[in-house]
């Protein structure tokens, strides 16, 4: 475990950072947003809707980044041009199936 002088980890005091510079901004906005924000008006709804939508898109996009990695960065795959292509091909398939499976 590597200290800092304040014997902080490094790793802590960056995310203490993040999280007070994170507190701060929200501390501003909140007043002009409570008299803006409805919550149960369309427009909300909807925002809050594809937020989610967004957050979710990007959290699976990251899943399959990270699964897919260990295969295409093994020795094997990275050996062969064929191979490489070969996957390409089948996660494009793979995917492609699964959005048309409704």
């Amino acid at each position: 475990m590597l200290l800092t002088s304040s014997g902080v980890r490094r790793q802590e005091e960056v995310g203490a950072r993040l999280v007070l510079h994170h507190d701060a901004v929200r501390d501003c906005a909140r007043p002009g947003l409570t008299k803006v924000y409805k919550d149960n008006s369309p427009t909300s709804l909807i925002v809050v809707g594809l937020l989610n939508v967004a957050s979710v898109g990007l959290l699976h996009y990251m899943a399959l980044v990270e699964l897919l990695a260990a295969d295409f960065m093994g020795p094997k795959l990275q050996g062969s041009v064929w191979l490489q292509l070969a996957g390409f091909l089948t996660i494009l398939l793979g995917t492609g199936s699964m959005s048309m499976a409704k």
